[in-house]
């Protein structure tokens, strides 16, 4: 079993009582079994107790089975630490024989398995309960932090700690795909000799600094109060004022105090912690002499008498200073710095930093220990169960908590504002207490508190808060909730505003022209504004946030008056024309012309401003007024007067020097044509001046030999002079350029070989620069000192790894780059006899000489050599007293799976006379290479032969001869020659003694036993196949003579029966020929396993599909058509029952059917499937909205009037409301995309005619129509401040009088 997710646990160790009991007896102390049944006041064995702490309660955890543990004695213990790797987070059910189990080794565990890296999984580590984890390693590297300590597991007796990774890891530490997974885990055995020196450290640290008493032994001479008198505060008269002064002061800083005292004791575990995580870090980095170093120095610390700890008056019997108080909140702020992100600092920083946590640690006890009885630790050494623990307890889990101590308990007052607010406390022991205004309870010591304070209209504040060690009053403040506040401003002021609370219908304020309502809760609001004259205005809010609404409500429709323009120079008194826009919003009305006024509409007595704009023209603002009947207005305005400037041009160098010799250009920035321009005649390098009108800019171009042309721009700004300054570049140097020859080789037997390679530049995928050929190489040339790298890749890029270098071009020279020959491939050579095939020894070389190796005439007698694949090597053999040296011949590696032995064919030297002999077993045809003894005519011959049994006999055998060859375990050969030619392969079979019997082998019938009646045939199986065999006999058996005891492999086939396949042993015994009976089952008819069906769609009324139909089936990745029958329209198919089949029917006003047909296993033939077809949905076609404008012919806005615009529809044309959209004029028309319109604009200047529109589908742009107008003859353009727009007028040229 296994106790899981506990967190900071520390062992108790064995209890001499066993497991928690039932029952627990107060009077004696001891715990017992069950009242009744078995165990009934027996004590029981021995558990295992754990307990943490936290909220200020001690739980304890024990073993749910009973387990026996000497922890004093670590050899009784199990020292192996189990291991898993799982996907589960949790492994309480696990059983022991899921973990892989390793022993001890030296202080450590070591962990490797097989690993594929893009598994995530967890990682668990279980040691014996007797060991603490010192350092966990995973591929070597630190890994404590990513483990954490969940629980025991606990079997037979046996406890480990159970470790896990934080999360699911695939342990990804380099980029290899599969690697072995090392893990390694250092431990220590509990002892208290092997504490962890940094506990040590902070064990001596906080003993010293709790320790009151003036450790240090300062003196009032060291705080520089030598002079001050001893007496104390109480013996010494004071004034009243003095007294309150002091009282006041004092209380302010023991306030101060109690509230930093609760911060430290509160998070004395957080600083702790902090400073042992800083020396974890720092022990990773220091070696042992450095940490005893370091040890020397503190003792330094606790021998200083130099008061390192600034121990303050009030430590030695005198007044404190007020400024105490600031100087303890700047070390507490020095502190809390010192203690955040203590990651990435090298040995040095760490004990620098430390030293300097030491100290602002010391100074800041130093400073409240007049104020602090003591810091207290967390740990507890004694447990004591009380009274009050309940009878019963949840298995697994027991809380417990300290036995009362009245110096372990504080009080803890609440005191709120408001003072009618609403307080409940609870404690840490589940005590409570409430009241209002001020509540007090009795809390456990470094404990935590729960308090709720609430009050109507306020936010509650709900907290859990550690509690320290003094008696403390919270001073908790409530925040008012905040007002949602709704504002309606209307306008016009007199409109009467209604706010309705939705869904009740109740009105919950109302008013004029300005309405504000307040509410601490979100609110469903209606709002309602209305006036005399104007349209109603609603609105449904929610008011969950300040919202302000200003509505101005619309007018209804009122009476309108006009005003009709005309403009005339103020000087000729001729009519011109104008653009009139409006003064307040910038808006263009329309257009004046010389022949037509610009008449405008609006309410009846209303007036505006209007801005009149006319090119050479002053700008006029005149106010007008709508009337009945219409107003008739004259506008004059005066002409622009034209002033203009000069602009000239300056040639200088880099050195801001003058040049001479310059020749100048100019253009107007809106000519495209340069012009030349003279040099002025008294001042080198500046042209002449050009004189153009104010706000003319001006294009420069200055060019010079030697120098690099330039250009410049100047605009004239006023009537004066302007210059422009032109900087010319003397021209660069041409570079010098180096060429460097690249040349790619490779190393064999300490040579050079060069290489035809691809040479790329920058990297190995990079521009191809030129191929390097070993009889043509490669030639770079770039200008001097560049610095570039070349990468070379081999064409035959399968042998070679690619080959890179750094080139500097720093003068002519010659590059070579070296390709690494890559040998992942086999080639394997052996030598033969050219003429009798006989495997011959012999040393085999290259065909530089190189010796290769040497091979012999044994079955793995090859030479192999590595080399990349599809490689070409010649191989030769120089030759010797019997063959001749052998010419190169090719061979080509092949993968090692694939190489297959190659030869090298020896041809013998003239006069060397020799036969060759080949032995095999008459019977197996195996080649026979050992034990054999030959006579020619009573000559002994000896005999060696190859792998395949071939021998070589020397001489001549032209005449007769007999051959005598004897074996163990066969038959003497001896049998005559006439002739053996020279060079020939006699092979020579050798019959191995007789040991065999002769049976006789039939089948018979597996129930009656009786001679099988239909056409039998019976096989053997020799040599990788099945022969024949000649049937004889009643019983229809063949006849084998073989050898007793061994197995042979028989078949039999017969009409009817099933084919019998068999191994038969063949018996030792009988009388031959020994019978040997196999009995043949008749064969089981075969029911057929498909049936027919017939697939068929309807309506949804059960009906046939009244239209045309088409059918297919899915066919190996294809839709066949089906030929189609009967009323319903459905096809024919033959399938297996159970099978699934993909169907689909298309027919005309139907939705395409395709489905997947499972087909049923009952019915009568052909069963029958329909298939629901469904109608298709009329598409109801979408609409949008267009808008529809004018535009001229150069796609500009039309910005005269345009006075209507109809759509023609079903005959007659239909008026269009006109509306502007960014300085357009159109109107909006909501149609079925695709459909063409025709419309038609009437506006000043423009010709009115029929135009068809297509209102398009492709985008959204595609709503935005434009209608292209053209001008009417006689038509000019004019440019109105310079905006750059041509606008259409008439011409001005003939000029009306008066």
């Amino acid at each position: 079993m296994a106790v899981i997710n506990l967190r900071n646990v520390v062992a108790l160790g064995v209890l001499e009582d066993g497991v928690y009991p039932s029952v627990y007896n107060g009077q004696t102390g001891e715990y017992i079994g069950t009242v009744d049944g078995e165990g009934a006041g027996v004590k029981t064995v021995p558990t295992l107790y754990m307990y943490y702490r936290k909220n200020g309660h001690l739980y304890l955890y024990r073993t749910k089975e009973r387990i026996e543990i000497d922890l004093t004695n670590v050899t009784a213990y199990d020292n192996s630490a189990l291991f898993k790797l799982t996907e589960k987070s949790d492994i309480s059910s696990a059983k022991i024989t899921e973990f892989e189990s390793r022993n001890i080794d030296v202080g450590h565990y070591e962990y490797k398995v097989p690993w594929v890296k893009s598994t995530q999984q967890y990682l668990y580590i279980l040691v014996p309960i007797v060991r603490s984890i010192h350092t966990i390693t995973v591929q070597g590297i630190i890994s404590n932090q990513i483990f954490t300590l969940t629980g025991i597991y606990v079997h037979e007796g046996k406890s480990w700690w159970i470790y896990r990774t934080n999360v699911k890891t695939n342990f990804d530490f380099n980029d290899a795909v599969n690697e072995i997974l090392d893990v390694q885990v250092y431990v220590r055995e509990l002892t208290a000799e092997d504490l962890n020196p940094v506990e040590q450290l902070t064990k001596l640290l906080f003993e010293h600094i709790n320790n009151k008493f003036n450790p240090h032994e300062v003196t009032k001479e060291q705080v520089g109060l030598g002079n001050v008198d001893n007496t104390a505060d109480i013996d010494k008269p004071v004034s009243r004022p003095q007294k309150e002064y002091i009282d006041a002061l004092e209380n302010r800083v023991r306030g101060w105090f109690k509230q930093l005292n609760v911060w430290i004791n509160n998070h004395v575990t957080e600083v702790n912690k902090k400073f042992q995580d800083v020396w974890a870090a720092i022990n990773k980095k220091l070696d042992k002499e450095d940490y005893e170093n370091d040890k020397d120095n503190f003792n330094a610390h606790i021998r200083n008498y130099d008061n390192p700890h600034k121990v303050t008056a009030a430590q030695v019997g005198l007044p404190t200073a007020a400024s105490d108080i600031e100087k303890l909140k700047q070390k507490a702020q020095e502190l809390q710095g010192l203690l955040i992100n203590k990651q990435d600092k090298t040995s040095e920083e760490l004990v620098t930093d430390n030293k300097r946590i030491v100290d602002a640690i010391n100074e800041i006890y130093g400073i409240v220990v007049e104020h602090n009885n003591h810091v207290r630790s967390n740990s507890i050494n004694q447990i004591e169960v009380t009274s009050e623990i309940p009878t019963t307890f949840e298995d697994g889990t027991l809380w417990i908590r300290i036995p009362r101590n009245e110096e372990d308990y504080i009080t803890i007052k609440i005191e709120a504002v408001p003072v009618d607010s609403t307080i409940r406390m609870i404690n840490s022991e589940g005590k409570e207490s409430a009241g209002v205004g001020s509540v007090s309870l009795e809390c456990l010591i470094q404990s935590r508190l729960h308090y709720i304070v609430e009050k109507e209209n306020y936010i509650t504040k709900d907290v859990y808060v550690d509690v320290g060690v003094e008696d403390t009053t919270i001073n908790v403040v409530l925040t008012p909730k905040t007002k949602k506040t709704l504002t309606v401003n209307a306008t016009p002021n007199n409109a009467l505003i209604i706010f309705t609370d939705k869904p009740s219908n109740v009105v919950i304020a109302q008013g004029t022209g300005t309405l504000t309502y307040e509410t601490y809760d979100p609110r469903d609001i209606l709002i309602q504004v209305d006036a005399s004259g104007y349209e109603t205005y609603e609105e449904r809010i929610t008011l969950d946030e300040n919202i302000i609404r200003d509505i101005t409500l619309t007018a209804l429709p009122v009476e309108q008056g006009a005003v009709s323009l005309t403009v005339i120079d103020s000087e000729t008194r001729a009519k011109i024309a104008a653009y009139v826009y409006d003064k307040d919003t910038g808006g263009i009305l329309g257009q004046v012309t010389k022949d037509t006024p610009l008449q405008l509409i609006g309410d009846v007595n209303t007036s505006r401003i209007l801005r009149f704009v006319s090119s050479g023209y002053i700008e006029v603002e005149q106010l007008v007024t709508y009337t009945i009947p219409t107003a008739e207005v004259t506008v004059e305005m005066d002409k622009v007067p034209v002033q203009s400037g000069t602009i000239y041009a300056t040639a200088v160098n880099t050195e801001s020097t003058a040049l001479d010799g310059v020749t100048f250009e100019y253009k107007l920035s809106t000519e495209s044509d340069w012009k030349p321009l003279n040099n002025d005649e008294l001042t080198s390098g500046k042209s002449e001046a050009i004189t153009a009108p104010v706000g003319t800019s001006v294009d420069f171009r200055a060019s010079k030999t030697g120098y690099i042309t330039n250009t410049g721009t100047g605009t004239i700004n006023s009537t004066g002079e302007h210059s422009v300054t032109i900087v010319l570049e003397e021209l660069p140097p041409e570079p010098e350029e180096v060429s460097v020859t690249i040349k790619a080789y490779e190393i064999y037997d300490s040579n050079k070989l060069y290489l035809a390679a691809d040479i790329k530049e920058i990297s190995s995928t990079g521009t191809t620069v030129g191929t390097t050929r070993p009889d043509e190489p490669l030639v770079i040339t770039k200008n001097k000192n560049s610095v570039i790298t070349y990468y070379a890749l081999p064409l035959s890029s399968d042998w070679y790894n690619i080959g890179s270098e750094e080139v500097v071009f720093d003068t002519d020279k010659t590059v070579e780059i070296l390709c690494l020959r890559n040998n992942n491939g086999l080639i394997k050579v052996r030598t033969r006899d050219a003429l009798t095939s006989c495997m011959i020894s012999n040393t085999i070389y290259d065909e530089t000489g190189k010796k290769i190796g040497n091979c012999d005439s044994s079955e793995d007698g090859y030479v192999s050599e590595a080399n990349p694949i599809g490689f070409e090597r010649n191989y030769k053999t120089l030759g010797d007293t019997r063959y001749e040296a052998t010419e190169p011949a090719l061979f080509i590696a092949a993968k090692p799976s694939e190489a297959v032995v190659n030869y090298i064919d020896l041809h013998p030297k003239e006069g060397q006379d020799y036969i060759a002999l080949k032995f095999v077993d008459s019977v197996t045809k195996v080649p026979i290479t050992s034990g054999i003894s030959c006579w020619f005519t009573s000559t002994v011959k000896t005999i060696v032969t190859d792998y395949q049994g071939i021998a070589h006999i020397s001489g001549t055998y032209d005449s007769k001869v007999v051959i005598l060859v004897r074996r163990n375990g066969y038959v003497e050969y001896n049998q005559s020659y006439d002739n053996l030619a020279n060079h020939s392969v006699t092979t020579i079979e050798l019959v191995p003694e007789s040991t065999t019997k002769e049976y006789y082998i039939y089948v018979g019938d597996s129930e009656t036993h009786q001679p099988i009646q239909g056409d039998t045939t019976a096989y053997l199986w020799v040599t990788d196949n099945w022969v024949k065999q000649t049937l004889s006999g009643s019983f229809k058996g063949f006849t084998y003579t073989g050898e007793p005891g061994s197995t042979i492999k028989v078949k039999f086939e017969s009409v009817g029966y099933n084919t019998l396949e068999q191994d038969v042993t063949l018996p030792t015994d009988g009388v031959e020929p020994i019978q040997i009976g196999l009995l043949m089952v008749k064969e089981t008819p075969i029911e057929p396993t498909t049936k027919e069906y017939f697939v068929f769609a309807v309506t949804e009324t059960n009906a046939p599909v009244e239209t045309v139909i088409t059918a297919y089936l899915w066919v190996t990745d294809n839709w066949v058509k089906q030929t189609l029958s009967g009323s319903f329209k459905g096809f024919t198919y033959t399938g297996e029952p159970g099978s699934t089949i993909k169907v689909k029917f298309e027919s005309v006003g139907y939705n395409t059917l395709e489905q997947d047909v499972t087909l049923p296993t009952d019915g009568v033939e052909p069963i029958q499937i329909g298939l629901l077809m469904v109608k298709e949905t009329p598409i109801e076609p979408t609409t949008k909205e267009y808008f529809v404008f004018a535009v001229t012919e150069t796609n500009a806005p039309v910005e005269t009037v345009i006075t209507a615009a109809s759509v023609l529809v079903d005959s007659e044309w239909i008026p269009q409301d006109l509306r502007t959209v960014v300085a357009n004029i159109g109107f909006n028309y909501t149609a079925i995309p695709g459909t063409v319109i025709k419309v038609k604009f009437v506006a000043t200047g423009f010709i009115t005619e029929e135009i068809n529109v297509t209102l398009q589908t492709e985008s959204d742009e595609s709503l935005i129509v434009p209608v292209t107008l053209r001008f009417e003859d006689g038509i000019d353009y004019m440019q109105i401040e310079g905006d750059g727009t041509k606008h259409p007028i008439f011409r001005v040229g003939d000029v009306e009088s008066n």
